[in-house]
């Protein structure tokens, strides 16, 4: 049996247990993107018009990869507004203006909210951009230098298929899929 030990290799289940099955081949739903997380600098010397583009892959909800875009242009003295692409589909961002204050802090909002429309076959989804705690320089800032502003972690995932498991030193068994 499957899991049993031999005389020169050892199980890793009781001898004859048969109510332990590892259901290899069994796949796991993925999980939409509902959060994508920024981090960076949008220069304060971008001239009124300029802008700065990130990308990040992202999951609908039939757990496909879409690319989304973000585009934050200098509208002002220390405003920008968001726009969205995304493979596939319409995005939009309902409120897109960004502000920072006087010394390059975030000063709202702390997300934005993006709508995603139109992907065949795929829900509508929301995605939340989470640009940083206001006053803080925990997310994006506007100082100067190089704008290095990026979507760096987003909480999708696609789909899986159990390829293997281990277990870990406190005995919980992990699969990979």
């Amino acid at each position: 049996t499957i899991g049993e030990g031999t005389p020169t290799v050892p199980g890793f289940q009781v001898a004859g247990n048969q109510d332990i099955r590892v259901p290899f081949g069994v796949g796991a739903p993925g999980t939409q993107t509902a959060n994508v997380q920024f981090q960076g600098n949008l220069s304060s010397t971008l001239a009124v018009g300029q802008s700065q583009t990130t990308a990040i892959q992202v999951y609908d909800s039939q757990s496909t990869p879409r690319a989304l875009s973000v585009t934050f242009t200098k509208t002002g003295a220390n405003t920008f507004d968001a726009s969205v692409q995304i493979s596939g589909g319409t995005a939009t961002v309902a409120a897109p203006g960004v502000t920072f204050d006087t010394a390059g802090l975030l000063v709202g909002p702390a997300s934005l909210t993006v709508n995603v429309a139109g992907i065949p076959g795929a829900a509508a989804q929301t995605i939340t951009l989470n640009l940083g705690t206001p006053g803080q320089a925990t997310g994006l800032t506007q100082f100067g230098g190089t704008s290095t502003a990026a979507a760096v972690t987003q909480d999708g995932n696609g789909f899986g298929t159990l390829t293997d498991i281990s277990f870990d030193n406190a005995g919980n068994v992990q699969g990979l899929f």
